[in-house]
């Protein structure tokens, strides 16, 4: 099946070169577009850094300052024995409840402070008249006998308080090094989140501090999930396995597009939080977005009107005087020589106008010409005419003869001469010699041919 042939016509073409001309000013907008977005989100991800950086720093902070208050407990020297001569490890006394119950009131970050023995059970705590509980199933407790090191806990909810909280751990050690007794200060994660509101972020930005294991400590603003969940973002998931520093750009737990940008705050994985700070991508994107939707829908505005400008323009200064010209070429073709391409006096005299005027200078050219011809061959054709009458009175015909072919051509009154129908005798040169008289016969093939020969008459 053939190819269906589609015609374009000039006015298309011409509509179509306006339009290429518009087009490279698409590829810029988008060009400049893709630029202006990767140079945002370059930005992004530098002011993510710096507030995660910040918030980082401000949970080191909190975890010197729990330290600080954690040395200060188990070195006190009342705690060591009471009036009653009773070790603090020996046993709860007043004077270690009253002293942490002064530091609690004093530092209302945090929701307990106490002490624990290596039995595992709690020794004495802030929190007056309240039960001392078995402790010793505590991460916090078990990291702080294995490393006999400052430790950081995870997200617990307090047997004694029943809040929320992360809770720090420093051991006491005897001469030899060995633990005796765990000191601990619970932080109120109602009170971390007071302390993260103060942290500055980006606009949009959203602040999420994790423990080790991932869960959200707190959070600026509110976040999808909840105070004592794990983080849902796969992007999160990963980066806390690994606890380094980084930045992504990766989905959320719900499959929005974010920027993110996280670090631990301590290079020493027991101390350390996990911070994180994000932004949702299309926040940072979004205005060369619009601006290159505007850019497009202006663009498409200037093709649409250029092109109907050039459509209609074209049709004035193109397309009907290239019409007139191929019309007139048309009817010269049909033979028609006075056709002429109408010329006004408002022309500008461009290439048009010069073109009209060349083709009607060549159509009059020809039309003389023509004339001419016409007359002669009138001329020729009556002194053909007065030939034929002379001929025919003075009984004279004439031919001719294809000396290749042997095909020969006689006049009429060859014919009516020699006595035979035109129709149906042969016209070769053998037919010819059998009209001749057999004793004549090859005395005038050799004058006839010696008379071709030699180009005689």
């Amino acid at each position: 099946m053939a190819a269906m042939k589609v015609q374009i016509t000039l006015r298309t073409r011409l509509v179509i070169l306006v339009l290429a001309a518009i087009v490279p000013l698409f590829g810029l907008s988008i060009f400049k577009a893709v630029y202006n977005a990767d140079a945002a989100v370059e930005r992004a991800m530098t002011d993510l850094q710096f507030a995660a950086s910040l918030a980082a720093s401000n949970q080191q902070q909190l975890a010197e300052t729990a330290r600080q208050v954690l040395t200060a407990v188990i070195h006190a020297p009342e705690l060591l024995s009471d009036k009653d001569g009773k070790t603090v490890k020996g046993g709860r006394g007043g004077r270690c409840d009253a002293y942490l119950a002064q530091l609690n009131r004093l530092f209302p970050l945090y929701a307990n402070l106490g002490i624990v023995g290596m039995d595992g059970r709690a020794l004495c705590n802030g929190i007056p008249n309240s039960t001392l509980n078995y402790l010793g199933d505590r991460a916090y407790f078990r990291d702080a006998v294995a490393h006999r090191d400052f430790v950081t806990g995870e997200y617990i909810v307090g047997r004694a308080t029943g809040i929320p909280s992360i809770t720090f751990a420093l051991p006491l050690l005897d001469r030899e090094g060995q633990v005796v007794v765990v000191a601990y200060a619970s932080v109120d994660l109602g009170e971390m989140a007071k302390t993260a509101l103060s942290i500055h972020l980006p606009p949009g930005a959203a602040l999420g501090i994790h423990d080790r294991n991932g869960v959200l400590l707190a959070g600026k603003p509110a976040l999808p999930i909840r105070v004592g969940q794990k983080a849902a973002s796969p992007v999160l998931r990963e980066a806390v396995k690994a606890l380094k520093t980084g930045t992504a750009d990766g989905p959320d737990g719900a499959g929005n597009r974010r920027l993110w940008a996280y670090m631990p705050s301590s290079a020493n994985v027991g101390e350390a939080f996990f911070v994180a700070v994000s932004l949702d991508h299309n926040l940072v994107v979004g205005a060369t977005q619009r601006q290159l939707w505007l850019e497009l829908g202006v663009l498409s505005l200037l093709a649409f009107l250029s092109g109907l400008l050039a459509w209609m323009m074209g049709g004035r200064a193109i397309v009907i005087p290239t019409r007139n010209i191929l019309e007139a070429t048309r009817r010269i073709q049909d033979g028609r020589l006075d056709v002429r391409i109408p010329v006004t006096s408002s022309d500008d005299g461009g290439e048009f106008s010069r073109i009209a005027e060349g083709f009607n200078r060549m159509a009059e050219s020809l039309q003389k010409h023509r004339g001419a011809l016409e007359s002669e061959l009138a001329n020729s054709e009556a002194i053909q005419r007065k030939l034929q009458d002379a001929q025919r009175l003075g009984r004279i015909g004439y031919w001719q003869l294809d000396v290749r072919s042997e095909e020969t051509w006689w006049s009429d009154e060859v014919y009516d001469v020699l006595g035979v129908d035109k129709a149906s005798f042969p016209t070769n040169r053998e037919a010819f010699l059998q009209l001749v008289h057999p004793a004549d016969r090859q005395d005038f093939k050799a004058r006839r041919d010696a008379a071709v020969a030699a180009g005689l008459p």
